[in-house]
């Protein structure tokens, strides 16, 4: 169970939601990692964070509530975590990954 350490300012968010966040696939990738939203239309920004195993962030992106992906090209093979947070820090999805 991966809780990076975010000062969220609530006491626990919703994780791994489907209505927020449907899937993130493939969980072997080579080039890119996908997600699919869901229906919580009422959230506007997604923030979107890869993390190393002991918690280093190594990738970060601001995009809108919207299906999309992350290139992993350039990390080295081992294994990942991907976070997606609403910006009000509401909903989370968290996977597990390996390059």
């Amino acid at each position: 169970d991966f809780r990076p350490n975010q000062n969220t300012g609530i006491n626990d968010p919703v994780r791994n939601d489907k209505k927020f966040i449907q899937k993130v696939y493939p969980t072997v990738v080579d080039d890119r990692i996908r997600y699919q939203t869901g229906e919580l239309f009422t959230v506007k920004k997604l923030i979107i964070k890869i993390f190393t195993t002991n918690g280093q962030l190594i990738a970060q992106k601001e995009t809108g509530y919207a299906s999309g992906e992350m290139d992993t090209r350039r990390l080295a093979r081992g294994t990942y975590f991907l976070t997606i947070t609403s910006s009000d820090y509401q909903q989370q999805y968290v996977q597990q990954f390996v390059k």
